[in-house]
């Protein structure tokens, strides 16, 4: 030890010399005592033994020691300790003693923004130490106690071995500490990534980076020697290296092992020897720590009785009794805190006395703590202070500063190396750090100005929303724009310029060591920008947090709003609001504008403002990145407080509850005029109006309005950076014409609705009450005008509360306009109601007047008057009504003070005085009808007795046209008959008038027989004629005529009619017309021979091909054509080769048939097309309604193939061949389209789960690609969706076909998945696929798995789960909760939901087993009818049956069973007794099961009494079910037996569920299954349906906590799905129940017994996993396969 640090351990042990003795000895605890002998122990148990100095028997070197070792990544062997403070021995010069200083500054993250920086406070405040050149020749070993800290000065120096000294090497024990764990990060220069980056000397073949690290030989020596750094593992800190002289060697070294060669040794020696010291510190305060723990304690203890008393009398005797255990706590706390301040303080006294400090040093290594010493956190102590030749020196070890003694040179250098290792002590440094505190601290800035006088100034109270919102926001930006700009500009600046100056004066100078400290000092200038960037950092955060603090401050003064106000006397008088709001009608409810949730979120949106404006603020190291100064690898921004940290969120939450207290009073406002709710219906909705392309609607998208506005006005119009990153956007607020126009961002609490868009003085209003009687309007009326006097008078038009000044002019004013207007409108129209039914009266009446006023001129006019003026009768009647209604309006009209216009009076006068006139109109028009009817009367008789007379004339004329005849004049004829038949007409027409009008006049029917007989004996005739008319005129065009135009059906069917007409007629006709009849009978009978040609000739199936083949067979050319007649046919005489041109057209007709039935086919496509639906929310769509199609599609397809083999299809086979590919086509595409359409509904929903995608990300891809090219599919019919266009394409075929080939690998690989879960929670086994994936897409929320927890568990219904998700309890369907003994987090399970669900199916086993030890506990000690209700119902029934047990064997030992008989039945009464009391319905259900379960215990024992049984061991005991405590797997727990069986209770949870009532059957049901399952088999109970089979099995499982699964069984059931369920029941231990098992097809159960046989034989050879169905699974013991089957 030299130098400094000598005089140091003089002043320390100077002091220690002034300290009297020792008043109190300290007793050695039995570690740290001597031996006997009075030699020094050689070391001693406990951390103290780590510091001592080993001796000779305790020297060992590392075992890890040895050439090329790569087991140890620690920078062993380290160096443990460092006397001297120092790395190496003693040297003469400058440098040697520059070697034991210390002091470089250190920063203090609790104290930052101080300069200087504060004393340190604990040892993890050790200074780092200086660089320390080493006073050695090259080559020379270093000097004694410094081997460790030995750093190669010299290229020449790397291997260069070093042997430590046997005192110089570690002794590893319990508390020794790793040297990396005190490695200074700030001394990094580099990160990992940037040291392995290879530099241009780099050579590019090399494994890695160059650099040194110890080499250990197997003689304890070590060198540094040569490697290469091949990697960094980020998760441990260490290197991997390979020695350059053994290459492909690998170790892995950590950071203070490895000094690469680009690295600065000087630098590293420093890092090496600061982490040194710094872990001797610590280990010497844990020394001294664990002495005093180990101390015994003598002295009394204080801590007695009589001061817990004291204690808890001022505490409060209330709280100290209520809570016991918390007193006994603290005070215990405390005695143990006294304890060890007092043996703290015996040894900080023993530690005073040289003497006893001695001993203790040598005995334990401890020595006395540095106590730190008060300095002032700013100031500066003069060097030179001591004199000349004097030096001041502050202590790294907090002890006052000393004057050392020190010659000028010693002087000089020491100054300027201080300088250069700590840049406060540097003149350029502490200049520049006194400018940056002189111009840029911006402490005491704001950023929102809360001023009253500042505000005052600029707004004026009560102030708008808007104008309060702009004034602090343009502050904010004001503020934040000094920080981002002027700030880090300046520092920037400042450091640059910093930078200049010491390159300029280490480059002037010529003193070798001015110029090295002058370089020295410019490796302190990134420490300097470090500390630069620390303090604006802390600046900016004292800024905010000052922000907060102020804008916090400012809303206290409206602390508890109105309330807080009256308690002081204040008020609203007297109050001068901060905000006004008007308060208005919108959407049907009172409301705020701008609403009281935006005036909060305003607010709070400045405060969050506050936080993010800094957030951004670009780090000055990454400003100065381009200059060098800074680290490379340095931030891009300034870290910024958060707006998650408790302070920040205090604060915004205090002035969220403000601004709610304030909100109370002008809500309360607002309720009152709900009074008036009536008055502020919304309005009608109008129809929207969609804007053109291009347009904006007013009020849109415009600057200035919501965020777009806002972030428009927040960045400038220059284009520039942002001045504020404002990342919470404020609320965008209403100007003064907006206000009641702008929508509301929310809905106001308590009923009033704050949202809307309609203006104040707009509202749509209430409508008049429909329906209501004219009582009733009169008295709305008047009740409307009494309303809008109470509006008025509602309160004052301005209201002023604590902070919130409230306009209510808006809203009176739009209430009592609703209300005036309301009442105008039903007085509107009563008034038009009045006037429309005076005028209905009126218009009535004036039209029945001049009904009754007209003149008739036929009878059947006289009729309709007579007619209608009877019916005027009753209607008069109801205008006379109608006219009294009136009366009744006006009156009403009159009574409410409106004045009706002068022509509404007019016609009311009117209307009134036409039923006296309308009286006399009426007498009038009868005595017209009178008159009326004699005179048509004379009309009617003179009219018949006229149309008699033309009857016989009609008469002659028939007469003698019937004898004429000569078919030539056929022509005259047929203009005779036209002229007979109209007149014929004419007179019968005449003769239905005058009959009609017999009746009206109520005379008897005039009838016209010979009328009717003429037209009958003319008719034939006629006929006749007008036949021989048409086939005169018909027959030439057809022979004659184009034979083109013929219509061969047309000819045929007209020659058929006129045939049997001339038949007909020539039967009934004589004379002169049956000749005539006779020859047109031969005209037609001639021309039917030709009818045959014309229908062959004129086949419309007619080709060129065939006449072709007409023309060959007959031998001449012949074509029917335009100029072809049937004349031209009988001149080539056509009528002899009929037969020939038959066949030729009937073979066309085939041919054509065909033809036209491709046609149709083909034409029934058309318009037939892909109809489409949307699909939920998945942005795509189905196909939907194709039964048709495909209806239509097969019947083609039949038909088609029907055409394919007809013989004549010769002509078009191609056109066919071609059709039939194509709907095959369509065919094929159809399938693959409706197949791929039914696998991607039932794979969407899985794969649109993110989890699903997560954890099949194969499948996941695939199914992507599928979706892709469905949706792009399905895009395409939005273009076109003819089905003969696009299931024709055959591409789209291929791309479904391999849409449907990746379905099916999908699906694979979803069955696969869906195993592999099964296999994980067996009980998945018992979900169906869509019910297992539903629950696997929710794995980020396990709450969502809630509703599929009972399907894997009898009776978990839900889960209980904590804010962090831990599931604390299980809770059934019942409501019954029980917590769980050990409890789980889901989040642990890292999203797979079955991992946490096996957690959950332990947890509920061990929490029912807990549960039924701490039960049976209880049962000895509680009263057992509040037992049973105390836990849960399933643990009172076994814990219950348990102690039944256990009493009856008792009692059948003891011979008591008389008395058991007798307790037993007690019992029961107990819980009747129970029963009758007030219980919860949860209760009832415990005890309800209780009593069916105690009843058959009562009757077993009534049973074994009646028949003596003797022993516990007798059969009918052993035959009952029986429960006890067994040994079970090392563990206490329930078996549950019956005669031989003995099963382990399952402690399946089963909720507080029913018991089956246990008959005689049931008992010989349970001892058969029983023994079945002793025997590893099933059971299958037979009997009738209903009769309780499956339920026997399910009560058995439940008496043994066991899950039992019920199966339906049917012919649906395969091996697969059989052999599915029972990998799930083995691999669970569940029992399974088939119910109706033999619906299983035959075919099925040979398989499944075969499955059954194995599960059984694994059972039966108590194998743990065996082979199933092709595949290793587990069994457990507990599986159990039982059947039950019904007759017929």
């Amino acid at each position: 030890m030299s130098g400094l640090a000598a005089r140091r351990e003089a002043a320390r042990g100077s002091r220690g010399a002034q300290v009297p003795t020792a008043l109190y000895k300290v007793k050695m605890p039995a570690a740290f005592a001597k031996p006997s002998g009075g030699e020094p122990s050689a070391g001693f148990d406990g951390a103290a033994k780590q510091a001592a100095r080993p001796d000779q028997s305790q020297r060992r070197r590392p075992s890890h020691l040895g050439e090329g070792s790569d087991a140890s990544a620690s920078s062993s062997p380290e160096p443990e300790e460092n006397y001297s403070g120092m790395a190496n021995g003693v040297g003469g010069d400058a440098s040697a003693r520059y070697a034991s200083l210390t002091g470089a500054p250190f920063y203090d993250p609790h104290e930052t923004g101080s300069f200087p920086p504060r004393p340190p406070q604990s040892w993890t405040d050790v200074p780092t130490m200086a660089v320390m050149p080493e006073p050695r020749g090259d080559g020379e070993a270093p000097g004694d106690g410094a081997v460790f800290g030995w750093v190669p000065s010299s290229l020449h120096e790397t291997g260069h071995y070093v042997r430590p000294k046997t005192a110089e090497l570690p002794v590893r024990t319990d508390t020794s500490m790793m040297l990396e764990l005190f490695d200074n990060p700030e001394l990094e220069t580099r990160s990992p990534e940037q040291w392995l980056t290879r530099g241009p000397g780099d050579s590019p073949d090399a494994p890695g980076v160059g650099a040194v690290s110890r080499y250990y030989t197997q003689m304890g020596q070590f060198a540094w020697e040569a490697c290469f750094v091949t990697g960094h593992d980020a998760s441990d800190g260490t290197f991997t290296i390979e020695w350059k002289k053994t290459p492909g060697v690998a170790k892995r070294v950590k950071r203070l092992n490895l000094i690469f060669d680009t690295e600065s040794a000087p630098q590293f020696r420093t890092r090496l020897a600061s982490a040194m010291a710094m872990r001797e510190q610590f280990e010497s305060e844990l020394r001294y720590h664990m002495l005093v723990e180990n101390m015994p304690f003598l002295n009394p203890d204080i801590l007695d009785e009589d001061f817990k008393q004291r204690i808890m009398y001022l505490s409060g005797w209330n709280l100290s009794h209520k809570l016991p255990y918390v007193v006994d706590e603290y005070m215990e706390s405390a005695r143990d805190d006294y304890r060890r301040s007092v043996k703290r303080a015996i040894l900080d006294l023993s530690l005073r006395d040289p003497e006893e400090a001695k001993r203790i040093k040598e005995e334990a290594a401890v020595e006395a703590l540095a106590q730190p010493i008060q300095v002032p956190t700013q100031g500066c102590v003069d060097p030179r202070a001591g004199g000349e030749g004097k030096l001041v020196v502050s202590h790294g070890d907090h002890r006052a500063p000393t004057m050392v003694a020190y010659s000028g040179e010693d002087f000089f250098v020491l100054q300027d190396e201080i300088g250069a290792v700590l840049p406060g002590a540097d003149k350029g440094f502490l200049k520049a750090q006194q400018q940056f505190y002189r111009e840029l601290d911006v402490r005491g800035l704001l950023l929102v100005n809360v001023d009253a006088r500042s505000m005052a100034a600029e707004l004026t109270q009560p102030m708008p929303l808007q104008s309060f919102d702009d004034f602090q926001r343009t502050h904010l930006r004001d503020a934040a724009d000094m920080l981002r700009t002027e700030l880090v500009v300046k520092v920037v600046n400042i450091c640059q310029d910093l930078e200049s100056e010491g390159v300029l004066e280490a480059e002037s100078t010529t003193d070798k060591i001015a110029k090295q400290s002058e370089l020295a000092r410019r490796t302190m200038l990134p420490r300097f920008v470090k500390q630069l960037v620390l303090t604006i950092a802390d600046q900016v955060r004292t800024v905010v947090l000052n922000s907060v603090e102020s804008f916090a401050g400012f809303w206290t003064s409206f602390e508890g709003g109105d309330a807080r106000a009256a308690m002081q006397g204040v008020t609203s008088a007297h109050c001068l609001p901060l905000i006004e709001v008007k308060l208005v009608v919108r959407n049907g409810d009172a409301a705020f504008e701008p609403p009281l949730e935006e005036v909060c979120a305003v607010m709070l949106a400045i405060f969050d403002d506050i936080v993010t404006s800094v957030q951004g603020i670009e780090d000055v190291g990454s400003k100065m990145a381009s200059s060098g100064i800074g680290d490379d690898a340095a931030v891009e921004t300034m870290p910024t407080p958060s707006a998650d940290e408790p302070c920040i969120v205090e604060a915004r939450a205090a002035v969220k509850a403000i601004l709610e207290e304030n909100f109370i009073g002008p809500r309360e406002l607002a309720r009152q005029f709900r009074q008036f709710a009536e008055l502020m219906a919304p309005p009608e909705p109008e129809p929207e109006v969609v804007a053109e392309d291009g347009d904006a609607p007013e009020g849109g998208s415009g600057s200035g309005s919501g965020v777009e506005g806002e972030k428009k006005h927040e960045g400038g119009s220059g284009g520039g950076e942002a001045l504020v990153a404002v990342t919470h956007p404020r609320p965008s607020l209403p100007s003064a014409t907006q206000a009641s126009t702008v929508p509301s961002t929310s809905a106001a609490t308590d009923g009033i609705e704050d949202e809307g868009d309609e203006d104040e003085d707009g509202v749509g209003g209430p409508k008049p009450p429909p329906g209501k009687t004219l009582a009733e309007l009169e008295t709305e009326i008047q009740r409307l005008a009494t309303l809008a006097e109470a509006i008025e008078s509602c309160g004052e038009n301005f209201v002023n509360f604590r902070m919130l000044g409230v306009s209510c002019y808006s809203i009176k004013e739009t209430l009592t306009d609703a209300a005036l207007s309301l009442r105008a409108t039903m007085l509107d129209e009563l008034t038009a109601s009045f006037n429309a039914a005076n005028m209905s009266c009126f218009v009535r009446y004036q039209q029945i007047s001049d009904q009754l006023n007209m003149t008739v001129s036929s009878a059947e006019e006289l009729d309709e008057m007579k007619r209608f003026m009877e019916a005027s009768t009753d209607e008069l009647a109801a205008l006379q009504s109608e006219l009294g209604k009136c009366t009744e309006m006006s009156e009403a009209i009159q009574a409410s003070g409106r004045e009706l216009p002068d022509e509404v009076v007019s016609v009311y006068w009117d209307s009134i005085t036409w039923p006296s006139t309308v009286a006399s109109v009426l007498k009038d028009c009868d005595n017209r009808i009178h008159q009326w009817k004699f005179r048509f009367q004379d009309e009617l008789r003179a009219d018949q007795q006229t149309l008699l007379e033309d009857i016989d004339s009609i008469s002659t004329v028939v007469d003698q046209f019937v004898e004429q005849g000569d078919i030539n004049a056929v022509e005259e004829r047929l203009a005779y008959v036209q002229e007979v038949e109209s007149k014929l007409k004419a007179l019968v027409t005449k003769s239905e008038l005058y009959q009609s009008r017999e009746e009206l006049f109520g005379l008897a029917l005039t009838e016209y027989p010979q009328l009717k007989a003429i037209a009958k004996a003319f008719e034939p005739y006629g006929s006749m004629w007008k036949m021989c008319a048409e086939f005169s005129r018909s027959s030439p065009e057809w022979l004659d005529g184009p034979f083109t135009a013929l219509d061969p059906d047309n000819v045929t069917t007209l020659m058929d009619t006129w045939y049997r007409g001339v038949m007909k007629a020539a039967k009934t006709l004589k004379g002169a017309p049956q000749q005539v009849c006779v020859v047109l009978k031969e005209k037609i009978v001639a021309f039917q021979d030709n009818l045959p040609l014309i229908v062959a000739l004129r086949n419309p199936g007619l080709r060129d091909r065939h006449w072709t083949r007409m023309s060959q067979d007959l031998g001449f050319p012949v074509k029917a054509d335009a100029s072809f007649s049937v004349t031209r046919a009988l001149q080539l005489e056509l009528p002899k080769h009929l037969a020939i041109i038959e066949d030729v057209s009937e073979y066309a007709s085939k041919e054509f048939s065909l033809e036209r039935t491709l046609d149709k086919m083909q034409g029934d496509w058309s318009g037939v097309v892909f109809e489409t639906m949307a699909w939920r929310e998945t942005g795509s769509c189905i196909l939907m309604g194709l039964d048709e199609t495909q209806m239509l599609l097969d019947d083609q397809i039949v038909k088609t193939q029907s055409m394919r083999s007809s013989p004549y299809i010769g002509p078009f086979e191609d056109r066919v061949k071609l059709w039939e590919t194509k709907i095959n086509v369509i065919q094929e595409v159809m399938d693959e389209w409706l197949k791929c359409q039914q696998g991607w509904l039932y794979l969407e929903p899985i794969f649109g789960s993110d989890d699903i995608m997560q954890q099949m990300p194969v499948e996941g891809r695939k199914f992507k690609t599928v979706d892709t090219t469905w949706r792009k599919t399905m895009e395409k019919l939005d273009t076109i969706a003819e089905v003969m266009i696009v299931g024709a394409d055959e591409e789209l075929l291929g791309s479904l076909t391999k849409a449907n080939a990746l379905l099916d690998e999908v699906n694979k690989g979803l069955s696969d998945y869906l195993e592999t879960k099964r296999l994980a929670f067996p009980r998945f086994y018992f979900l169906s696929n869509d019910e297992l994936l539903e629950i696997l897409s929710e794995t980020k929320d396990p709450l969502r798995v809630q509703p599929f927890l009972k399907k894997v568990f009898e009776a978990i219904n839900q889960l209980e789960f904590q804010p962090d998700l831990e599931v604390t309890a299980m809770l059934s369907e019942e409501g019954e909760k029980i917590a769980f003994k050990t409890t789980f987090n889901p989040k642990s399970a890292g999203g797979n939901v079955e991992k946490w669900l096996i957690e959950c199916e332990s947890a509920q086993r061990e929490t029912v087993a807990d549960v039924c030890v701490r039960s049976s506990a209880a049962y000895a000690t509680a009263k057992r009818t509040d037992w049973m209700i105390e836990w849960p119902g399933q643990v009172v029934l076994c814990i219950g049956s348990l102690y039944w047990t256990s009493q009856t064997e008792e009692a059948l030992s003891t011979g008591t069973m008389p008395a058991h008989q007798k307790r037993c039945a007690d019992q029961l009464m107990d819980i009747v007794e129970k029963v009758r009391g007030q219980l919860t319905k949860l209760q009832r259900k415990t005890l309800a099961a209780l009593v069916v379960l105690e009843v058959h215990a009562r009757d077993v024992v009534t049973d074994l009494t009646a028949k003596n049984v003797p022993s516990p061991n007798n059969f009918e005991w052993a035959s009952q079910l029986r429960y006890t405590w067994d040994e079970i797997d090392g563990k206490t727990g329930v078996m549950v037996r019956m005669i031989n069986a003995a099963i382990p209770y399952g402690n399946e949870y089963l909720g507080n569920s029913s018991r089956l009532v246990i008959t005689p059957l049931t008992d010989r049901c349970y001892r058969t299954l029983m023994g079945a399952i002793h025997l590893n088999l099933g059971g299958a109970p037979a009997g009738p349906a209903g009769t309780g089979k499956t339920e026997t099995v399910k009560d058995l499982a439940k008496s043994m906590a066991l899950l039992c699964v019920v199966f339906n069984c049917g012919e649906g059931l395969d091996y697969k799905a059989m052999a599915s369920i029972f990998s799930g029941l083995v691999q669970a231990g569940a029992w399974g129940c088939f119910d109706e098992f033999n619906r299983i097809s035959v075919e099925v159960l040979s398989v499944v017994s075969s499955q059954i046989k194995c599960i059984q034989e694994a059972l039966r050879n108590n194998l743990t996993r065996f082979q199933f169905e092709g595949k290793e699974i587990a069994i457990k013991a507990t599986t159990g396969i039982f059947i039950t089957m019904n007759p017929g």
